[in-house]
């Protein structure tokens, strides 16, 4: 007989899924204070801009700028940043660098505090720090925090107000100081598809064996 070359059946390539490795993305615009007021809300009662060149004294985390919040007779300075966090928030890390200095002899007098807030009813969706000026630091000191799962689920695909806060008594003088802050968060990806090349035909071609007649 004579010998027949035959295709042998090929398979369809299974395409491969690959998980995308999140990338950490920061939320505050500004958080080293180097633009100057852009991207921040401030509020406060001395008479002269929150952030601003290092004063006398205070040697700013990095560059120019810092941000001196208190440092006054009954003082409620506020430094803050709306932002909206995505619907699929995986987590968040909230951190920044402070200095402290004060006068006070006795605790629960001057406090700072930094919370993630509702900004339209005040809630509060995490009361990350609470710190009083005692003893000050008189340095620099790095803070971080890493938002809980209850937080998380509470604040995806809303607006958030991130706020820094500084109050007083009318007492003794406290200041806090704050330079490199930041919010980062990482986000579930899609899967993505990883392209397979089909084999070449060549690869599949297969030859019956030539038998012999009789």
């Amino acid at each position: 007989p004579t010998p027949t070359r035959t295709l042998l059946p090929t398979a369809t390539p299974t395409p491969t899924w690959t998980p995308t490795t999140p990338a950490t993305t920061e939320m505050l615009i500004n958080g080293d204070f180097e633009q100057y007021h852009t991207g921040w809300t401030e509020t406060t009662g001395a008479g002269v801009p929150v952030i601003q060149p290092a004063p006398s004294g205070i040697t700013a985390h990095s560059g120019r700028y810092l941000a001196w919040l208190g440092g006054y007779h009954n003082a409620d300075d506020q430094l803050f940043q709306n932002v909206t966090i995505p619907t699929n928030l995986t987590s968040g890390v909230l951190s920044f660098w402070y200095w402290s200095s004060s006068s006070e002899t006795g605790a629960g007098r001057d406090y700072f505090t930094l919370q993630l807030l509702d900004p339209n009813t005040g809630d509060h969706y995490a009361d990350a720090f609470y710190i009083e000026p005692l003893p000050p630091t008189n340095g620099w000191r790095f803070a971080t925090y890493t938002l809980t799962s209850d937080q998380i689920n509470a604040i995806r695909g809303q607006t958030v107000r991130v706020r820094f806060r500084v109050t007083t008594n009318s007492s003794l003088l406290s200041s806090f100081f704050i330079d490199d802050v930041s919010f980062q968060i990482n986000r579930s990806l899609a899967l993505t598809q990883k392209p397979t090349t089909p084999a070449s035909r060549s690869s599949h071609l297969g030859f019956w064996p030539i038998g012999t007649g009789s």
